[in-house]
């Protein structure tokens, strides 16, 4: 579905979820990794949103320890 909204309305509906809980399937990306036997670097990005800064340290670790716990 594509739905065209301004940013801070997207934020409101929760497009800046901690890793893990949106629709991106971490899981199948670190098999594919392993699969291919990468060894590089990769970037995952940890948006937030700017009205909610007070609250990003407890949610970019959470988003970290789900990271570690699938292996990345």
């Amino acid at each position: 579905m594509t739905e065209c909204i301004r940013f801070f309305d997207a934020c409101g509906k929760g497009v800046m979820c901690p890793i893990g809980q949106g629709i991106i399937d971490y899981k199948s990306i670190n098999r594919l990794l392993k699969e291919i036997d990468y060894h590089g670097y990769i970037t995952i990005e940890q948006e937030r949103d700017p009205r909610n800064c007070d609250s990003s340290l407890p949610v970019v670790s959470q988003s970290l320890a789900y990271l570690k716990s699938i292996g990345f």
